[in-house]
């Protein structure tokens, strides 16, 4: 843990990039490690099978989860909305898939009416809910797909489909992503809506963060258009970037669990009701999250 709190130490905030209600800080940190890691998107766009994603079982399949399989001498970072299947699911928790591993994965699905096969497999360009990804981890099926329906009702749209969600404000979305930009040496960002700072997504790998820069963006600028989080952030506490760049720094970290190399952490503090969790390989910070809540 030790290394954990030793990266949040270490980060450095850069000129802050706005628009309209959305505001993010750019993380920069001395202690990235190197590593020729694939993003998931990158490995799929691959030929020759570099990753497969498949399910469970041939003759039915099973909601709650998905076959990895690597076909290349490379790890790819494993993260975000697997759409086709015979359902559009999400990662639950994001790891590294090593060269020529196989892993059954724990995943959540995020469109509840379909249960059947779509021909093309793709990652989304879109995360999954910020009303989700605090408690995805530990959350079960039922509360997803409630949480689906509450972000359907608050932006007014009639599907149960997250990715439908998404596509149907995909116009201003993409307004607002052309006011943002991420450097090369940038490992995370601070996220504030409405100048209430309420999100960080850190990265442990130099050029892990440029990689899934595109997709967060989508999702944050989602939730600046969504009046309901407005309303949301309205009652938490208030804090300035660096306040919750500290309360970040002092949450209380509990080792969660591990897969031989791979280590997850919980992180919470009931001070400033701040949670979230990291994903390490040995003692090297991959990802971590954190949110007001």
């Amino acid at each position: 843990m030790f290394f954990v709190n030793e990266f949040l130490k270490s980060l450095e905030v850069e000129a802050p990039q706005k628009y309209h209600n959305l505001t993010i800080y750019p993380l920069k940190s001395k202690l990235a490690a190197e590593l020729d890691i694939l993003s998931l998107q990158e490995a799929m766009e691959m030929e020759n099978d570099a990753i497969s994603i498949s399910e469970v079982h041939d003759d039915g399949g099973v909601v709650s989860s998905l076959f990895f399989k690597s076909g290349i001498d490379k790890p790819i970072y494993i993260s975000g909305i697997i759409l086709g299947n015979l359902q559009d699911r999400v990662v639950k928790s994001d790891f590294i898939l090593h060269p020529f591993e196989e892993r059954t994965v724990e995943v959540a699905c995020v469109e509840q009416s379909r249960w059947g096969n779509r021909q093309k497999r793709s990652l989304s360009e879109y995360p999954v809910f910020s009303n989700i990804k605090p408690f995805l981890r530990q959350s079960d099926q039922s509360f997803v797909w409630k949480k689906v329906r509450e972000k359907a009702s608050s932006m007014n749209v009639q599907s149960e489909r997250s990715q439908d969600i998404y596509l149907s404000h995909e116009e201003s979305i993409s307004d607002f992503k052309k006011h943002f930009y991420c450097r090369g040496d940038y490992v995370g960002m601070v996220v504030s809506i409405d100048d209430y700072s309420f999100a960080a997504e850190i990265y442990g790998i130099n050029g892990l963060f440029p990689k899934m820069f595109s997709s967060l963006i989508n999702g944050y600028a989602f939730d600046a258009l969504d009046k309901q989080q407005h309303y949301e952030l309205m009652r938490r506490k208030k804090l300035t970037v660096n306040q919750f760049l500290s309360a970040t720094q002092n949450t209380k970290i509990k080792f969660y669990e591990t897969q031989e190399s791979e280590k997850i952490f919980d992180l919470k503090s009931d001070v400033d009701n701040l949670i979230g969790d990291a994903m390490a390989e040995r003692d090297q910070l991959i990802h971590l999250q954190t949110f007001l809540v």
